[in-house]
């Protein structure tokens, strides 16, 4: 498929909105990942040192301060916001200056763009530093028809975070719907109950209301 033109930064974009540092000149862009390089050959050349000078100036400030090496990366993704590598550099710096919010939503975005998983244990660190799953889990555990849940796992695609309930009845049992229904409405917002169990229930439930009494 055919990209959109690279035009740059824009007015209102993240630049102008956060007031991003300017591009710096004392770096040497020979210093990037040579595949961080063929990336930056979607765009025009300007735009192509422009975003690799703050790429590599945030690589740069990433280990003495993370805060002004997510700046840096901040500037890159506004002028080239669909190229992977930029994305995962402003993950990678939101995830080391604790903004776990911003670096879950760029590494999840990079992975989309590139499909490389090696960014799953920093998604699943945002993950956990973000207490979504430690809060389904406490869900689950406190449920009085569940026996034991398991950790957390993060999925190939990096968007979900799994885990396993073992409910303490048997699944032909009539408390089983009554315990799906239950931590259904105690989950956080965005959280899904699946599984073969979950789904007998759902059907169950169709078939029930679909015929007629």
């Amino acid at each position: 498929p055919r990209s959109a033109p690279d035009r740059g930064p824009r007015r209102g974009d993240d630049r102008a909105k956060a007031d991003l540092p300017p591009v710096p000149e004392d770096v040497d862009v020979t210093l990037l990942d040579r595949a961080v390089r063929a990336e930056l050959r979607s765009l025009s050349k300007p735009n192509a040192a422009a975003v690799g000078a703050y790429l590599v100036a945030a690589g740069l400030a990433l280990d003495s301060d993370p805060k002004r090496a997510l700046s840096f990366a901040r500037a890159a993704r506004a002028r080239a916001a669909r190229v992977s590598a930029v994305r995962e550099a402003v993950g990678v710096a939101a995830y080391r200056a604790q903004e776990w919010s911003e670096a879950l939503t760029e590494l999840r975005t990079a992975r989309r763009i590139s499909g490389s998983p090696h960014n799953l244990a920093l998604i699943a660190d945002c993950e956990r530093a973000l207490g979504r799953s430690a809060q389904a889990a406490r869900v689950l555990t406190a449920d009085r028809g569940i026996a034991a849940v398991t950790p957390a796992q993060i999925d190939a695609s990096g968007r979900l975070a799994l885990i396993s309930a073992i409910p303490n009845s048997d699944p032909s049992s009539p408390m089983i719907g009554s315990t799906i229904d239950r931590v259904r409405a105690d989950l956080p917002a965005g959280a899904m109950v699946g599984g073969a169990t979950a789904e007998n229930h759902d059907l169950e439930v169709a078939l029930a209301r679909a015929t007629p009494r």
